[in-house]
């Protein structure tokens, strides 16, 4: 009967044994990947890159080349512009310098003294004095339109880039809608207007 008993506990014994190292074995490992995905889920902090800003770049482009300050805005239809008062104002400046000089060279004939000297244009020393002038006078005051018309294409190449970042998405809304205020307890709702501003989440 002992030996019976013993048999019969060594035989359980080595069951429940079996069964353990079974268990033991089907026990999955946690999986690492899955805390990863997790952890992947959080954006990294924007490191802003060491440089000139999309605005200077835009203003350096534009006192370098007019309008590739615009074209890098990709603001392509004001290039033409830039180029039509530039082109404009080069003109000018070229047309009124040359009448000056005209005029210049037939007026200093009429002053050499020097009678065999004929002026190439038949007008009057005090005529031809305040042609002389007045296309001289054009002349400066076209150079001087031209370096304002410089400037503005730089600042407006800047102020273009600013605005181009400058965020108008939907986001950012006021809503005006019909509500209902109550003034004091026992009181009528009294009709008012609602103003809601969604600012960019």
């Amino acid at each position: 009967m002992q030996v019976r008993a013993a048999l019969f506990g060594l035989f359980t014994f080595c069951l429940v044994h079996s069964s353990v190292s079974v268990k033991a074995q089907t026990v999955s490992v946690p999986d690492t990947t899955t805390v990863v995905t997790k952890n992947a889920d959080v954006t990294p902090p924007k490191v802003n890159k060491p440089g000139l800003s999309k605005p200077a770049r835009a203003a350096i482009y534009s006192a370098i080349i007019p309008g590739a300050g615009q074209f890098y805005n990709k603001d392509y239809w004001k290039v033409p512009v830039v180029y039509a008062v530039g082109g404009t104002l080069g003109y000018f400046i070229i047309e009124n310098n040359r009448q000056y000089k005209r005029y210049l060279e037939a007026y200093l004939t009429t002053i050499d003294n020097d009678p065999n000297t004929v002026s190439p244009i038949p007008e009057t020393q005090q005529t031809l004095r305040n042609n002389r002038d007045f296309y001289r006078r054009n002349r400066d005051l076209t150079i001087i339109f031209a370096f304002i018309a410089y400037g503005l294409n730089v600042m407006e190449a800047n102020v273009g880039a600013h605005l181009n970042e400058f965020d108008i998405s939907d986001d950012l809304s006021l809503n005006v809608q019909p509500a209902v205020q109550y003034a004091a307890l026992g009181q009528a709702p009294v009709p008012a207007l609602s103003l809601n501003l969604r600012l960019k989440k």
